[in-house]
């Protein structure tokens, strides 16, 4: 780096973040930060003022030169430190710690966060703040700054050049997000192509967006820096590169099609698939010999991810994990923070070790051999940094009241805000909790009624498809006590020839469990093909003694309104599970249901 331009992380697990060398490196932060401000600040819509807390995508807010801008995007709640900010003109405006503006020190206008100008002001500087007025444009001194604690706040984006828009008594405010520091490393090499992906491009030219962000940064960084907006591209003086692209699906991944990409960073990587990750993966090449390809992956605690697969055997402690008497399950194990791990991808499975050595022999036979006879196994280095407020003495000294705040917040906020755990899912439906079900050995009384359901999909896990959708079956009985009973749930990615034969196979071992016959159905199309291909399964389970019903449903009928009755007798205390392997991925697949159609990485089965 320069030496005449410091840049500084700000927490001992940024840090690690930054200097990590493995291949890839998943940087899983606990959601902290943001340029917000207070629910109840009020913004300047074309009809009259809101509050911060009602403003929603697609509303219209005023700008400061008499126009008007869309708000694009509202980024989620969280606790900040606020401030007030109050002119010699009377008008004051609330805003985050970390909120940026557009303001004057002097007669230099300047841009910076709210933590800049408290300091500033501090200095006795002579502060200015952008005021709204007559369709103008004036700039007032600012008298005073108080502090007012701890409160929920959230930030907008607008579609606007400047991203200025109006707020509390017409002081005009800016909106942004953090920047990316990592690329520093790398910008000197002349022959250094990075990238930044996300899951849509248009996320990148949204108000505030990380290209903006990137430019001012690396503007500090190389004066002679030149960028286009399209395509977004940052060129440094060193001819070095940096581009902004979508990843979204099989058009994004074949606009990256034959390119060359040196070191990538996926931000909210958890929005994209597996699929996806795995195709950029692959563009990865040596364009120096002084830097070794990577990739790495910032992003929130998520449930529903395949990251949350790939670290929950070693980083995070797994279900029903307990220290000193507090539930710790989903969080980051302090003392594996930052560990080297080792992969191998076959096919569409991962493998995990923490030696090199002991996976390439374990797996070494299974890849084809190059010019020299030498195996082309390599298994490739993962790192996973799980970083919370906890992990930043610094912020804490001076903010001293935060965790207290992130402690009183309810009880899913907290785990992922302040504790950074993969396994809290949000309560956004509400349709199911696993705390609502009793969970038994067996059934205990007489069952007066047993059936089994399949969901089919048949469809194997491929180079360009790894998550397809399940082929999944529930069993489930009504006992003589008036309770239901879930007793057996399977899955598996298979194709259509080998589905046939395991519901018979099925079929056959319920009948042998349960001493009698299991009532057993799977789903009829209303296409007329479908029709005639689900009466010759029904014919073929017949054959080998395992009785198939077909379940007609209106297509008309949704995955929600078919899972209401269910939710109902769970919620009032009807349903209890028998114990079994198969207890925790039906259960995270139930809390996870919304009522929204299976994405590559979230199934609804």
């Amino acid at each position: 780096m320069k030496e005449d331009v410091l840049f500084q992380p700000s927490s001992k697990r940024q840090e690690q973040f930054i200097n990590s060398k493995a291949f890839i490196t998943v940087f899983g932060g606990a959601a902290m930060s943001g340029k917000a401000q207070p629910l109840n600040s009020k913004v300047l819509t074309n009809n009259g003022w809101k509050t911060m807390g009602e403003i929603k995508v697609g509303d219209v807010v005023k700008t400061p030169n008499n126009k008007e801008a869309k708000v694009l995007s509202i980024h989620p709640e969280q606790i900040s430190e606020v401030y007030e900010f109050e002119l010699f003109n009377k008008k004051k405006v609330k805003a985050s710690s970390d909120h940026l503006w557009v303001f004057k020190v002097g007669d230099r206008q300047v841009f910076g966060d709210s933590n800049k100008i408290v300091s500033l002001f501090n200095k006795e500087k002579n502060i200015k703040i952008p005021v709204y007025k007559k369709n103008k444009v004036s700039w007032v001194k600012l008298k005073e700054i108080t502090t007012c604690g701890w409160h929920e706040c959230k930030c907008i984006s607008i579609d606007s050049e400047d991203h200025l828009y109006i707020t509390d008594n017409k002081i005009i405010t800016h909106n942004t997000y953090q920047g990316l520091m990592r690329f520093l490393w790398y910008v000197d090499d002349p022959l250094f192509s990075g990238y930044v992906v996300r899951k849509n491009a248009t996320d990148f030219k949204k108000g505030g967006g990380a290209f903006e962000e990137a430019i001012r940064m690396f503007k500090a960084y190389d004066k002679g820096m030149r960028y286009t907006k399209q395509p977004m591209q940052i060129t440094f003086s060193s001819g070095a590169t940096i581009n902004f692209i979508g990843l979204d699906g099989e058009a994004g991944m074949d606009s990256i099609q034959g390119i060359q990409v040196t070191c990538a960073m996926v931000d909210e990587a958890t929005h994209l698939s597996e699929e996806e990750i795995s195709w950029l993966i692959t563009r990865l090449r040596a364009t120096s010999d002084h830097i070794t390809p990577c990739i790495w992956l910032t992003c929130n605690p998520d449930p529903d991810s395949f990251l949350c697969d790939w670290l929950s055997d070693y980083y995070l402690y797994p279900r029903g994990s307990y220290v000193d008497g507090e539930l710790v399950e989903g969080r980051p194990i302090p003392e594996r923070n930052g560990d080297t791990r080792y992969y191998l991808r076959i096919g569409s499975k991962m493998f995990w070790s923490s030696s090199y050595e002991d996976l390439f022999e374990e797996h070494k036979e299974k890849f084809p051999l190059d010019m020299e006879g030498k195996s082309t196994c390599i298994p490739q280095s993962f790192a996973f940094i799980g970083a919370t407020c906890l992990d930043n003495p610094l912020m804490l000294k001076k903010n001293p009241n935060y965790v207290a705040q992130l402690a009183n917040s309810p009880r899913i906020k907290m785990e992922r805000l302040l504790k950074g755990n993969w396994y809290a899912r949000e309560e956004n439906s509400g349709y199911f909790k696993r705390d609502w079900v009793e969970f038994v050995d067996s059934i205990p009384c007489k069952v007066k009624r047993r059936v089994r359901c399949w969901d089919i999909a048949a469809t194997k896990p491929s180079e360009t498809n790894t998550h397809p959708d399940y082929t999944a079956s529930v069993m489930m009985s009504y006992g003589e006590d008036g309770y239901y009973y879930i007793e057996d749930a399977r899955r598996d990615r298979i194709s259509i020839l080998d589905v046939v034969d395991w519901v018979i196979d099925t079929g056959i071992e319920d009948q042998q469990y349960c001493n009698s016959i299991v009532n057993t159905f799977i789903p009829q199309d209303p296409n007329a093909q479908a029709r005639w291909a689900s009466q010759q399964w029904v014919n073929e389970c017949a054959k080998k003694g395992v009785a198939v019903r077909l379940l007609k449903h209106s297509p008309h009928n949704s995955k929600l309104s078919q899972f209401l009755p269910f939710s109902a007798l769970a919620e009032t205390g009807l349903v209890r599970i028998v114990k079994g392997e198969w207890n925790e991925y039906f259960l995270d697949e139930l809390e996870g249901f919304d009522g929204k159609r299976s994405t590559a990485y979230k199934k609804d089965d």
